[in-house]
């Protein structure tokens, strides 16, 4: 059969595009030489090239330039036409860019030419490759159509998934069985699609598969909806798993049928076979393994029945049953029914020799067939005489009953019992030797003998290869022969040095594992063959030797885990002891007789009257013992004295059972005693403290861990009118509810409860509950602690009343709270001096007031000395003194203290002794400092503290925790703020939550909640809105004390400050700090400008913003921007010059000028200007900005500083536009340059190398001509490149050029022989560089005589003419050739472009850069005649 491999690959058909026709030629001319399989076709455009697509094409091959659009252009083409057809762009235009858009485009290969690489080489191979690849992928496309076919063909059906269970095929067949339309379920996921399959065990063999990357194959029944059977065989690969799935459920039901139908003929006695027509036996009953000697039916399957027979049966009878089988499957047989009933006629009768002795059997044969091979059913009964199987039968049971008495027999030692065995065994078998062996790798041990005649004994050993045991060890099976020659041992081993003739062994296996061997033999040959008796007889009595010796091992390792309970025993801390009805010790431990100073084996058969100290005690211990003996139960002592040989009284706690020994007669009893004499201390101890609870006159509880009293002592019971036994068990919270309805603070209780039961050994909380008691309300303190006890945490409640001490606190808290208010809001450093010691405590007011860290405040009266001013200190000190004396009320001074930058503040310090002794020496002092550097008043008093907030920028609040929080107190500048009168807040119609913005409240109440908690003393929201009286939004901050009574929330106090300026100027920092990042995005200053003015009035509100840029040709402030209203104050922006406006002179000085009043400013641009006051930002370099007003204002600092912060983003925004415009224009004349580098003046290159290679190659001389021009053409490259180095560089130092002159001197420089050259009368003097502009010229001229002519006719006179622009500054060059395309003027002035052949493309480019160093500004027309006409303006 031939494949598509088979044929010949026919030529390679490449299409090669490309405008340059010598570089086309070289091409052909190289892949003629490299790769004669190409057959090249060349087109120079496009449209051409596409045309030839339908011929066919192997592959294209196209240059970046051609004659009608690019290489990228057709690459797109074909790719949409043909995405099967290779493509290669083989250019010397190599750049990032052109490979970029090549791959965007789709080509295959993309293949720069350079110099020091053979890129035709590297075109062959990479045309062959890519043309092999392609008719590859096409071939493989065909033959997945035919498998596709074929597999839809096959009658499994089959699906297949991916790695995510994504199913990605599905054949008809498939679809068809699950009802489905595979097109639908493609793509979707196996388990959404099926979730029928879901915890079938059909899931869990495919993801098996799926893990193990292991085939699986399986039968699975599928329920609802399909109800059938299926065989699966599911392949998993690397990208899935492919499932072949066909329906059995027939096969199935077949299958079943046949296994019930073997049941049947395995559980019959008459001997059943299958065999096919070679005698192959294909099934076996086990009573036909049992006639073949065989371990189970399994072993006689795929052997041939001949063999199995050969020895038993005669050959003629062998020949007889093969013919009676080929009959019956030839059909000629005899008919029988075939039925069980029939199975008593026979069709021959065979006389078989087997171990039993001879046999006779009747045998039927009836053909049938399956898996498709034509089978006979043998079926063969032993027809026997039956009274000798009884002979046998009894002669057997009398052998067996003898050997079952010696196992029987327990009075017997094993090993006696296996010698016993062995002897029956040996006469029942009549054989000389029985011998138990064990065998270790080829080591044989005999382990047990009987032998009277020859001279073996209880541990010889032989080698295992001089035994015939090697035979059973190799086969795992018992072995026997009735002599040498029978079993074919004549040359073995054990024969040539044993002489043994008869062996009959079988294996032995202990607890699983193999052991050894039981065998008989004997040097006499049997006169019959060993029956099936006999073999089954040495197999049972292996096994019971097995089972006798793991008895044995089982028994030795029973006495040596008994040894390790003794040993375990022995380290038992407890007294650990065994003694029967006497009192003896059957057993006893290490501490026992520890206990008794004694030993164990002379405690083991003593009583304890040989070692007990009291008497008393030996009694009591007979007394319990005989009571649990005779009882049969068990009893518990909790605790007894036993007195230690060395004296000590120890208490045990014992614990005695009825116990039956193993190793002696009668009952005894089992005890355990532990010593818990350490813990009968423990509790004395505890009793101790327990009295010591009792007597506190403080109340002391323990919950346990469901909540409930465990424990009250005397003095709650004497607070309750309950008794102890009435508390104690009552639930902890019912109880507390009983005695206080503080929800509030029962809530506390049992949240400090509940982390006592679930906390560590540590002190946890501490609540106060006011109480209703007999003697009235009171206030209980309780302390919660937590401890473990009978591993169960529990809860320890001490409690104590503290009405009194409450009621101090209360009034010192509010003194506190007074104090605070007045500390906090005068902001007053507070010092307490303990006169005595010199110790001071300072808050943290005082500290801070002086910039420090409290903690860096050294508690002494130096810390204060220290910082003192020098000058200030005698005076501070007098006064002081005096006060100490008695002879002042207070202390009070001012003074200089130094803060922690080392300057100095004013302070007043205000003081008085609270604390003298009896003699009257002061103790204890207490005063504040004040603030007095920018007060200059005193604030003693929360009056004087309200009248400073009520002049401040503060306002204080005070208001009550109820709903609203209703206002109690205001200072007097609440109304200057927000506009309402103290009496309107304090009357309470105007509560504080009404001030709060609707859309804040409940952020504000729910940072108030947050901050309301046990601990919190002051805190601060963050900023939020409040709303006037007049409905004006203004924004907030706050600073806020909580004022408690009793621990209870009762008045909130704080002041607030009008933080709305602050937040506008954030919010307009912010949208400048936006603005200055969308800055940054504009590619232009007419972008960046419109952006600036747009945010000076949408952010700063300032309405009359423009912006100028400076344009340095013409040294002037060009309008970039305005706002509308800016342009409709003053209409359209004036440009600025230098010295004409207050803006240039700005500009000039390079600072930021602000005019309050600029109508009283000389040297305005327009004295009519409506503007009255202005800011003028200059913007460095780059132009200025300007902002104004139409009547006089002063601008503030913040409209300055905002104002400045826009210009600098816009200045920013500049800078980094002219450098991106600066380096684009960088990056694209390095584009320019490598153009040039890698395809302008590679190309002639590549043409002038190649050929020379195909002349060395050829030797036809004829293609030096191509070399000469390519040449040529180098040359004339690189004197552009040349002159495109100097290009746009602009020109410095202008000089005046007559362009009559400059025009006549570059024609003369052109071969113009075909042309002439007209400079009209009116061409005018310019400033430039007369040798750049003499370039300009020539490149023009020859552009026009080259390109200019008809084409085709190179006769044709051609006129040029150089002249002036009419009004405008500038002149032109035009002709009267042929002209240039509209759709081509755009590119003509770009580098490399070139629509003649052997042009360089950079004529006319160079043109444009002149123009460009010139700053003139270039454009391209047609002339009156219809040529091409350049226009020049130098003043643009």
């Amino acid at each position: 059969m031939t494949t598509l491999s088979d044929e010949p690959d026919p030529p390679i058909r490449v299409l090669y595009v490309d405008d340059d026709e010598a570089f086309a030629d070289l091409v052909r001319t190289k892949l003629d030489l490299i790769a004669p399989s190409v057959e090249l076709i060349f087109e120079n455009g496009l449209e051409p090239a596409l045309d030839r697509l339908d011929e066919g094409v192997d592959c294209v091959v196209t240059a970046y330039s051609l004659a009608d659009g690019s290489g990228i252009d057709l690459v797109e083409r074909v790719e949409e036409c043909d995405d099967a057809v290779p493509t290669i762009l083989f250019t010397g235009r190599g750049s990032e860019r052109i490979a970029g858009q090549a791959t965007q485009a789709g080509v295959s290969d993309y293949i720069p030419i350079q110099s020091e690489q053979d890129e035709f080489e590297i075109l062959a191979a990479r045309i062959e490759t890519l043309v092999d690849a392609a008719r590859q992928r096409r071939r493989a496309d065909a033959v997945t159509d035919r498998f596709r076919r074929t597999i839809e063909r096959t009658t499994d059906a089959i699906y297949a998934v991916d790695s995510e269970w994504r199913i990605e095929y599905m054949n008809e067949r498939m679809a068809t069985r699950v009802d489905c339309d595979p097109d639908a379920v493609v793509g979707g996921v196996l388990w959404k699609e099926f979730p029928t399959i879901l915890g079938t065990e059909l899931e869990a063999n495919y993801r098996a598969a799926m893990e193990s990357g292991e085939p699986v194959s399986f039968e699975q029944y599928l329920g609802d909806p399909f109800d059938y059977w299926v065989e699966v065989r599911a392949f998993p690969d690397d990208d899935g798993l492919t499932v072949f799935s066909r329906e059995i459920t027939g096969q199935r039901e077949r299958r079943l049928e046949l296994q019930r139908q073997e049941r049947i003929l395995q559980n019959v006695h008459d001997v059943v076979f299958a065999v096919d027509a070679d005698l192959d036996v294909r099934f076996a009953n086990s009573a036909a393994a049992r006639l073949l000697g065989q371990d189970s039916p399994a072993d006689l399957e795929d052997r041939s029945l001949a063999a199995l027979v050969d020895g038993m049966a005669t050959p003629e009878a062998v020949e007889e049953f093969r013919t009676a089988v080929s009959r019956t499957l030839s059909g000629n047989a005899t008919e029988s029914d075939g039925g069980l009933t029939g199975l008593y006629d026979f069709d021959l009768r065979i006389g078989l020799e087997t171990r039993a002795g001879d046999r006779t059997f009747d045998v039927r044969l009836t053909p049938f067939e399956a898996a498709d091979v034509r089978q006979v059913l043998v079926v063969a009964r032993d027809v026997t005489d039956q009274s000798e199987a009884r002979t046998q039968l009894e002669r057997e049971r009398d052998a067996l009953g003898e050997i079952k008495r010696v196992m029987a027999d327990s009075d017997l030692t094993t090993d006696t019992r296996l010698q016993r065995v062995l002897a029956s065994a040996r006469e029942v078998l009549d054989l000389d030797v029985g011998i138990l062996a064990g065998i270790d790798g080829d080591d044989y041990e005999i382990t047990a003998v009987s032998a009277p005649d020859i001279p073996l004994s209880t541990g010889d050993e032989f080698d295992l290869g001089e035994t015939f045991c090697d035979l059973v060890v190799d086969r795992g099976e018992p072995v026997s022969f009735t002599s040498s020659e029978r079993g074919g041992v004549e040359t073995h081993p054990a024969y040539e040095k044993q002489g043994m003739e008869s062996y009959l062994g079988a294996p032995i296996a202990v607890d699983g594992s193999f052991y050894g061997t039981l065998n008989f033999s004997s040097p006499d040959a049997r006169d019959r063959p060993f029956s099936a008796f006999e073999t089954t007889l040495v197999r049972l009595l292996a096994q019971w030797i097995g089972t006798e010796l793991s008895r044995r091992r089982s028994k030795e390792l029973a006495e040596a885990s008994r040894d390790r309970l003794r040993q375990i025993i022995d380290i038992l801390p407890q007294l650990v002891f065994v003694k029967d009805a006497s009192g003896e010790y059957l057993l006893a431990n290490e501490p026992l007789a520890e206990a008794y100073g004694t030993s164990v084996d002379e405690l083991e058969g003593a009583t304890d009257a040989a070692f007990a100290a009291s008497p008393d005690e030996v009694e009591q211990f007979q007394t319990d013992d005989l009571e649990v003996i005779e009882s049969g139960e068990p009893k518990h002592i909790p605790e007894e004295p036993l007195t230690a040989a060395d004296g000590e009284r120890r208490i045990v706690e014992t614990t005695k059972i009825p116990y039956e020994p193993i190793d002696a007669d009668g009952d005894a009893v089992l005890g355990v005693a532990t010593d818990i004499t350490e813990r009968k201390r423990r509790e004395r101890e505890l009793a101790r403290y327990e009295a010591l609870v009792e007597s506190m006159d403080t109340g002391a509880v323990v919950v346990d861990s469901d909540g409930r009293l465990e424990y009250v002592n005397e003095r709650i019971v004497e607070q309750s009118a309950d008794s102890r036994a009435e508390l104690e068990g009552r639930p902890v919270m019912p109880f507390a509810r009983e005695v206080t309805s503080d929800a509030s603070a029962l809530d506390r209780f049992e949240a400090a409860l509940d982390a006592a039961l679930a906390g560590e050994d540590v002190p946890h909380d501490r609540v106060e509950l006011e109480v209703e008691a007999a003697t009235g309300d009171r206030t209980v303190e309780y302390l919660f602690s937590s401890f473990r006890h009978d591993d169960e945490r529990k809860a320890a409640i001490v409690t104590r009343d503290i009405t009194d001490r409450t009621e101090r606190e209360r009034e010192l808290r509010e003194i506190k709270e007074r104090l605070d208010l007045a500390v906090t809001g005068a902001n007053l450093g507070v010092w307490d001096w303990n006169v005595e010691t010199g110790d001071v405590t300072f808050n943290d007011q005082w500290a801070e007031m002086l910039g420090y860290a409290p903690e860096e405040v050294e508690d002494h009266l130096d810390a204060w000395e220290r910082r003192v001013h020098p000058d200030d200190l005698p005076e501070v000190e007098a006064t002081l003194q005096r006060h100490l004396d008695g002879e002042t009320d207070y202390y009070d001074a001012e003074h200089r203290m130094r803060t922690s930058d080392g300057d100095w503040m004013w302070i007043r310090d205000v003081g008085k002794v609270v604390e003298r002794g009896d003699d009257g020496t002061p103790k204890r002092a207490v005063g504040i400092h004040i603030d007095i550097d920018e007060r200059k008043a005193s604030e003693t008093s929360l009056e004087e503290e309200r009248d400073m907030f009520a002049e401040g920028p503060a306002v204080v609040f005070k208001w009550r925790n109820e709903d609203g929080w209703p206002v109690e107190y205001v200072s007097d500048n609440v109304t200057e703020t927000f506009g309402y009168s103290p009496e309107q807040l304090q009357s309470g119609t105007v509560p504080y939550s009404d001030l709060v913005h609707d859309d804040d409240l409940r952020r504000v109440v729910e940072e108030v909640e947050a901050n309301s908690d046990d601990t919190t003393e002051r805190f601060s929201h963050e900023p939020y809105r409040m709303v006037t009286a007049d409905g004006e939004v203004k924004w907030v901050t706050d600073n806020t004390k909580i004022v408690r009574e009793d621990g209870e929330i009762t008045h909130y106090l704080g002041y607030l400050i009008d933080i709305t300026e602050r937040k506008r100027l954030e919010r307009k920092l912010r949208a400048l700090q936006r603005v200055a990042g969308d800055l940054a995005t504009a590619r232009s200053v007419e972008e960046i400008g419109a952006m600036a003015v747009d945010a000076a009035t949408d952010i700063l509100g300032l309405d009359l913003t423009g912006i100028w840029a400076y344009d340095e040709r013409a040294d002037a402030l060009e309008p970039v921007a305005e706002t509308e209203d800016a342009r409709a104050v003053s209409g359209d922006s004036p440009r600025f010059t230098p010295g004409d406006s207050l803006a240039w002179r700005a500009f000039e000085a390079g600072e930021l000028r602000t005019y309050d009043d600029a109508s009283e400013i000389d040297g305005r641009y327009n004295d009519d200007t409506p503007i009255q006051s202005e800011i003028l930002l200059p913007l460095g370099d780059h132009g200025l900005m300007s902002t104004g007003a139409t009547a006089p204002r002063e601008f503030t600092d913040k409209d300055v500083d905002l104002f400045r912060v826009l210009g600098a983003a816009v200045e920013a925004a500049m800078v980094r536009a002219e450098r991106e415009h600066e380096l684009r224009r960088q990056n694209e004349r390095l584009d320019r340059f490598a153009s040039v580098v890698a395809h302008d003046l590679r190309n002639p290159l590549s043409v002038a190398k190649g050929f020379r290679e195909v002349v060395e190659e050829t030797g036809d001389l004829s293609h030096l001509e191509r070399v000469a021009s390519a040449h040529d053409r180098i040359e004339h490259l690189i004197d552009d490149l040349l002159t495109l180095a100097k290009g746009e560089s602009t020109v410095e130092d202008p000089e005046r050029v007559a362009l009559d002159a400059v025009a006549t001197e570059a024609w003369g420089y052109v071969d113009t022989d075909q042309a002439s050259l007209t400079v009209t009368d009116a061409v005018p003097t310019i400033h430039g560089d007369p040798g750049r502009v003499t370039q300009l010229f020539e490149n023009l001229f020859r552009n026009s005589v080259e390109h200019g002519a008809t084409s085709g006719d190179t006769e044709t006179d051609l006129t040029i003419t150089v002249g002036d622009l009419s009004g405008r500054d500038g002149f032109y060059v035009e002709d009267d050739g042929v002209g240039i395309p509209p759709d081509r003027r755009d590119e003509v002035l770009e580098h490399g472009v070139s629509y003649g052949e052997g042009g360089t493309g950079f004529g006319l480019s160079i043109v444009s850069d002149i123009a460009s160093a010139h700053r003139w500004d270039v454009s391209l027309t047609e002339g009156p005649d219809g040529g091409a006409r350049f226009e020049f303006e130098t003043t643009p």
